[in-house]
């Protein structure tokens, strides 16, 4: 028994270094870049059908048809507009998406930190934990000897239990924050 309750409040394995969690924000936004890039994708072909002029017919003053070839400068000016449109969204996605990852890197690091405090103050009550087991073994023992009254070890018992259970919230605390920080990296194994 003594054993399996040792195992059960060692920390699950390790967080991937700092550096992996960045490589992890930088591929999965890179990745969305190119996503929404794609919307906005030039394309070349048929660019020259904007250019064309309109053919069609129109009447004269005497109402007999007569061919018309019409072109208007703000077709031009349209088609410039519309592609400096386009390369303004592109950009805008880039620097959108490279902040985003520059936010999301942030809040990694500051889990990051927040987690290496917290393991730091899980270890410590770790070693406290494992004082406070060998106390109510000798309790116990003195206990069963009859050397000790029961309400007196009843109280040392459950001393023992509550801090047992202050230990196991600070490790289901430390996952969490561990989830929240994969979740935050978008870290995949």
């Amino acid at each position: 028994m003594k054993i399996l309750l040792l195992l059960t409040f060692v920390p699950s394995d390790s967080l991937p270094p700092l550096e992996v969690l960045y490589a992890s924000i930088d591929s999965f936004y890179a990745v969305k870049t190119q996503a929404e890039l794609a919307e906005y994708q030039i394309s070349k072909k048929g660019e020259w059908l904007k250019y064309v002029p309109t053919v069609g017919l129109t009447y004269t003053l005497d109402g007999k048809p007569r061919p018309a070839i019409s072109f208007s400068s703000s077709v031009i000016y349209r088609a410039k507009k519309d592609r400096q449109l386009i390369v303004g969204k592109r950009r805008r996605i880039v620097a959108d998406n490279r902040l985003a990852a520059e936010l999301d890197k942030a809040s990694v690091r500051t889990l990051y930190l927040e987690y290496d405090q917290a393991l730091q103050e899980w270890e410590m009550k770790e070693e406290i934990f494992r004082i406070d087991r060998q106390l109510l073994e000798i309790d116990r023992n003195r206990y069963e000897r009859l050397e000790m009254a029961p309400s007196t070890f009843l109280q040392a018992k459950r001393l023992f239990l509550t801090k047992r259970q202050d230990h196991s919230k600070a490790k289901h605390q430390l996952e969490e924050l561990k989830t929240k920080m994969i979740n935050a990296a978008r870290y995949k194994d």
